[in-house]
This record gives C-alpha cells, sequence and structure tokens, in this order.
C-alpha cells in the first residue's frame, strides 16, 4: 500500500560502518544541545543536580555547561533552578513556517474555521517527525472539552487519528521502523497491534480520513486528514471533542476538504484564507 523507499548505505560522521566503526566522541556542542532536550521532557525548571543525573555527567560539568547556554541566552536562572529562554521560543516559531514555506501560518486560519464550524471542537496541526507525532498547533476555546495536546508535544502516532492520517501517506519502511519502536504494551483500547494498525491505515489512505475513538483518551472523538503533497503527507489536521458532537455530522467530509484545499494552496504557494460559513463554503 505505501511505496518502499531504499535505505541509504554511506555511512556519516560519527555513525556505524559495516566493519563496526565506533562512533565519534560526543562533542562539546552536542552535549549542550542534549543538555537543552533534558528541558523539553522533564522541564520546565531544573536544578543543577537534576540536569547532572539526567545528563549522565557530573555536577561541576553540568554546571559549567548551565553557565554557558544561559551566558548565550538559551537558558535562563530562575532563583537555584534554570528554564528555556525567549530565544527558543522565537527560534521555533520562526523554524516551523519554513517547509513547505509558511506551513504554519496557512494552515493556523483553517483551523480557526474548523473550530468554528465543528461545534466547538479543539483543531490542531501536527506533523510526523522522527517516528513520533509532532504537534505544531491547536485552536480552542474556554468552551471547548479538555485533552492532553499542546504545540510541541510529542505522542505516539500509532493511537492518535493525526498519527494514522501522517502514516497512511508514508512510506512503509518508516512506518515498519515506527511500529517496532512502540512499547511493547499499551492502554487496553490503542490499536497498535500491526494488522489492525494496517487495516486503518489502508482505510485512511482510501478514504482521505483517520478516526481515533478514545484510543488517545477514553471518551475524546478525533477526526484527521493529512495535507498529502507529491503522495506524502507535509502534515494532518484534525478536529476532537466529544463522539455525540462529531460523530454522524458530516464533520468526517469537512475536515478532508479543508486538507485538500490547503494542499492545493501550498503547491501553488498561495496563502489560503478560509471562508465565511455563508458566502464561500469549502467545496
Amino acid at each position: 500500500m505505501w511505496a518502499d523507499t531504499s535505505s541509504d548505505d554511506s555511512v556519516g560522521p560519527g555513525s556505524h560502518s559495516a566493519q563496526g566503526a565506533v562512533r565519534a566522541p560526543e562533542t562539546s556542542l552536542e552535549s549542550g544541545l542534549r543538555l537543552l532536550s533534558v528541558f523539553v521532557e522533564h522541564g520546565p525548571t531544573l536544578g543543577v543536580s537534576e540536569v547532572a543525573r539526567r545528563t549522565g555527567t557530573a555536577k561541576t560539568t553540568a554546571y559549567r555547561r548551565l553557565v554557558g547556554l544561559e551566558r548565550a541566552g538559551f537558558i535562563l536562572r530562575d532563583g537555584q533552578r534554570y528554564r528555556l529562554s525567549w530565544l527558543l521560543f522565537e527560534l521555533g516559531s520562526r523554524s516551523t513556517p519554513s517547509w513547505p514555506r509558511g506551513l504554519r501560518d496557512a494552515v493556523s486560519p483553517w483551523l480557526t474555521y474548523l473550530h468554528v464550524r465543528c461545534r466547538g471542537a479543539v483543531a490542531h496541526i501536527a506533523v510526523l517527525d522522527k517516528g513520533e507525532l509532532l504537534y505544531l498547533d491547536r485552536v480552542s476555546s474556554p468552551a471547548s472539552p479538555d485533552m492532553p495536546s499542546a504545540a510541541g508535544m510529542r505522542r505516539s502516532p500509532t493511537s492518535t487519528g493525526l498519527g494514522k492520517a501522517l502514516l497512511a501517506f508514508t512510506p512503509i519502511q518508516a512506518v515498519s521502523e515506527v511500529v517496532r519502536s512502540e512499547p511493547a504494551s499499551r492502554a487496553s483500547e490503542t490499536t497498535t497491534a500491526r494488522s489492525a494498525l494496517t487495516r486503518q491505515l489502508r482505510l485512511a489512505r482510501r478514504t482521505g480520513v483517520a478516526i481515533d475513538d478514545g484510543e488517545t483518551e477514553r471518551g475524546l472523538y478525533c477526526i484527521a486528514s493529512p495535507v498529502v503533497r507529491s503522495g506524502e503527507a507535509v502534515c494532518a489536521i484534525s478536529v476532537a471533542g466529544s463522539r455525540r458532537d462529531l460523530d454522524g455530522h458530516g464533520f468526517e467530509g469537512l475536515v478532508g476538504r479543508v486538507a485538500q484545499r490547503i494542499a492545493a494552496d501550498l503547491s501553488v504557494g498561495a496563502r489560503p484564507a478560509p471562508p465565511a460559513r455563508e458566502q464561500r463554503p469549502v467545496p
């Protein structure tokens, strides 16, 4: 069902060759970036001892690296602890629209459109990054249902509507790697079993829509559709809420049509603007 891709057998810097070459020692830059990732996973604030423990380094080494990152503006001191700075937020904000050009800026107005049209459901955009689902943005309101999602959050893609929409248009080799990386056991309602997942991805590829019915969190219902260019998903969009509010109201078709409209506008380099409901509905 997916186009297979051949692997690149070339050996890059620091990788293991067929002869078993040893990976090069970690550079200072790599150490600093690894330290920053600790804040992403275990923040928002961390002390020197916790940073040292989570990076496997001595406290003096961790402190020296924290001071260097503070001088460079990437982290800030918060009393006796440290947190990521606004500079990283600025860098992240500049990177998310970079490929395709204007991706998040182009999609965000449509998320607002879907949020309003789909009874206040939470609208999302996400991409597949290193085998994980990465949320880029969400649109909600105080009346929207609570759910575990936020810009910058990562999840397993195999039990989410967004993830399945993306995997349905991902080369089979990459899908297999994602499935192999899944934990041995997950929640009782998840569909990580390879045969079940394969059936769902085939259906999503055929219909252009993927469903999460309580797999991410009990009681939540999600309708997702991929934004496809040149046969592969650039990103996926979704609406999520209760089954009562979303199932059986034709929203699957609406989300799918919006995804197609975004893909078409991205292909010609236009910035799509969602129509007013009463003036120009999505075709």
